[in-house]
């Protein structure tokens, strides 16, 4: 009785250990996400215009809130102060950049540049790679 005690305990402990090694297997950070060797039309990044708001805070200015996915292994590089496209035109400026690394999307805040119309539903881009902001 126990002998087959100690080797139910035995077969426990090297599935316990089994177990403990492919958890921390599975744990190990994945590669880093580079903007290198992405193609060129994956570095234009278009979002749809979801939110127009009069002034958030005290002295603020009107502004544009954008969001869209599909940045799957894509790590930006967007800065305050980029410019925000519709076409070859800019029409505003970034003041917000939120990366939402895990779901692969960006939400853009932007200030737009006077006297330039811009609504809700409009598709509009930045560049991913600040090194490549100019419009193509």
């Amino acid at each position: 009785m126990k002998k087959s005690f100690n080797i139910v305990i035995a077969i426990g402990l090297v599935f316990s250990a089994g177990f403990a090694c492919h958890q921390a297997m599975s744990a190990q950070p994945g590669k880093p996400l580079v903007l290198v060797d992405a193609p060129a039309d994956r570095l234009k990044f278009e979002f749809d215009v979801v939110e127009s708001f009069d002034a958030k805070y005290l002295g603020d200015t009107p502004g544009f809130t954008g969001r869209n996915g599909g940045l799957e292994g894509i790590r930006p590089s967007i800065a305050l102060g980029d410019p925000v496209f519709r076409g070859n035109k800019q029409v505003g400026s970034v003041t917000t950049i939120v990366w939402e690394r895990v779901r692969g999307s960006l939400t853009v805040e932007f200030d737009p540049i006077p006297p330039e119309r811009i609504a809700v539903g409009e598709t509009l881009w930045i560049s991913l790679n600040t090194s490549k902001r100019d419009p193509e």
